[in-house]
């Protein structure tokens, strides 16, 4: 009978360790993907994502395949981008005409953190490009940035949180973020107001 609550309790503790060391095993990290780009492109813009960690910190450096399809399902643009260390992956749409899309964005996992993949509609306009800001949120809440464009007399676009620095020569938009001095990563609030994001 020894032996049968011995073979037990060893066949227990064997679980507990496999099941403890698939818990803190860092590739069930699950992974996000998050759609930067709103609303409706114009013809050459670009189209931005971001790579997130679920505690919603970037992952940089990493490989994001999009598969941009037309309304006849077509691959129209087939690229995989490398994250920038906001996580952040851009593509430009320069050969894309004016239309509706459906982009497939995926992740397909690292040593750390899990594969995903999106779908996302995308509607292009004739017309040409306009800066357009986008939001990244390092925190759990939610915000959200006006990014209504307009023309202001200088002819520098403007928005209703944007400014213009002489410093750095550039219009700054809410929802964009910038290194700053101290070397930390900072957003763009509106009306010159920043928050450190990192």
């Amino acid at each position: 009978m020894d032996k049968k609550i011995l073979l037990i309790l060893v066949a227990v503790i064997a679980i507990l360790v496999v099941g403890a060391a698939f818990l803190m095993n860092p590739s069930n990290n699950q992974s996000k993907i998050d759609v930067l780009t709103k609303g409706p492109l114009h013809v050459g813009s670009t189209f931005q994502v971001r790579l997130a960690a679920p505690d919603n910190s970037s992952i940089a450096n990493e490989n994001v395949s999009f598969v941009v399809r037309d309304s006849s399902s077509n691959i129209v643009v087939n690229k995989s981008v490398k994250t920038n260390q906001l996580g952040v992956a851009s593509l430009e749409l320069d050969n894309v005409s004016e239309g509706q899309y459906t982009v497939n964005i995926t992740f397909h996992g690292n040593d750390k953190f899990k594969n995903s993949t999106i779908t996302h509609t995308l509607k292009v306009e004739a017309g040409s490009s306009d800066p357009v800001p986008i939001e990244i949120d390092n925190s759990t809440s939610n915000s959200t940035s006006n990014t209504t464009n307009s023309s202001s007399g200088n002819g520098r676009s403007s928005n209703d949180g944007s400014f213009y620095s002489a410093q750095s020569e550039r219009t700054y938009y809410a929802g964009e973020i910038d290194m700053g001095p101290d070397g930390h990563h900072w957003k763009h609030i509106g009306n010159n107001e920043w928050v450190r994001i990192d």
